[in-house]
């Protein structure tokens, strides 16, 4: 709801928005250990590494046992916006430098 409540253990489903998943990690509301799975509509939103809620998310996706990315966009007009949803799925490159490269 307003980012102020603390997601319940036994919780099955949470559905949320990517500010409010920003500012529930932000407050500590959400640890990286929270959840199995995660499924992330508008997975395009990822695409940029210094915005907040990229820097905030990733953590979380990366450390879920699953992580599904969903997006309706075609492929991005710059590669670099496709990292941090590969590096979600994939521990392949080490870093951002290895991608490129």
């Amino acid at each position: 709801e307003s980012g102020k409540e603390k997601i319940r253990r036994d919780a099955k489903v949470v559905i949320c928005s990517y500010g409010l998943l920003a500012t529930m990690i932000t407050k500590k509301r959400i640890k990286t250990d929270t959840f199995n799975c995660i499924i992330v509509d508008e997975s395009h939103m990822l695409k940029n590494m210094k915005a907040k809620r990229t820097v905030a998310s990733l953590p979380i996706l990366k450390a879920a046992k699953r992580t599904i990315l969903l997006s309706g966009m075609p492929a991005f007009k710059n590669p670099q916006e496709l990292y941090p949803q590969l590096s979600v799925l994939s521990d392949y490159w080490s870093d951002y430098q290895a991608y490129k490269e």
